[in-house]
């Protein structure tokens, strides 16, 4: 006869305890995290009124991109052209190093 429970059997019953206690703190009815109660969009927001259109949203990404490629290609315009610069102030020359 055994009077002395046996190291598996100890950890056997921890586990249980541990076990039973996470299903009680699981399922004790609190809403749990907010965070996940709260709707994607709020009620009212422009996301609910508007859906969404994958062509409609292809069309103005489309008309951002022209848009970039135009002002793009007056910088480049302006570059080819050259650029007048005028030094009014030179700044303080570092001294040669010696070697």
């Amino acid at each position: 006869m055994r009077t002395r429970p046996s190291y598996t059997h100890t950890v056997l019953t921890v586990i249980a305890v541990l076990l039973g206690l996470h299903l009680m703190v699981r399922f004790d009815g609190s809403t749990g995290n907010a965070a996940f109660a709260q709707p994607e969009n709020q009620p009212g927001s422009t996301a609910d009124k508007i859906p969404f259109n994958a062509a409609e949203q292809r069309k103005t990404m489309i008309a951002q991109l022209e848009q970039i490629h135009r002002r793009l290609g007056a910088i480049e315009s302006r570059l080819d052209r050259g650029i007048s610069v005028k030094v009014t102030e030179m700044p303080a020359m570092p001294a040669a190093e010696k070697k």
